[in-house]
């Protein structure tokens, strides 16, 4: 697998999408899927400058079956999205 550094979430997320991720999750969509039918490809960790709030990651995921590749961004720590943070738990992150 590829490590990218990037400059900051929105460059991550612009090559991600270049690369095929360009499936958005609507809504709390994610908490309908089958965790087992997803993996995550990449995910990458920013942390902001100014504010704990702005502490983020966003997860590149493939789902296994379809071939779909979807975006996932969350914040970390307090300020995380439980169903997102939930969702993400059953699909297991693979650490680089």
């Amino acid at each position: 697998m590829e490590i990218h550094d990037f400059n900051g979430l929105a460059d991550a997320i612009n090559d991600l999408q270049r690369r095929g991720f360009t499936y958005s999750f609507i809504d709390e969509e994610y908490a309908l899927l089958n965790p087992s039918e997803w993996e995550i490809v990449e995910h990458y960790r920013f942390e902001g400058m100014s504010s704990a709030g702005d502490n983020s990651v966003v997860y590149a995921l493939e789902n296994i079956i379809t071939g779909i590749k979807a975006l996932l961004v969350d914040a970390y720590g307090v300020y995380n999205d439980e169903h997102k943070s939930a969702f993400i738990e059953k699909v297991g992150v693979n650490e680089l």
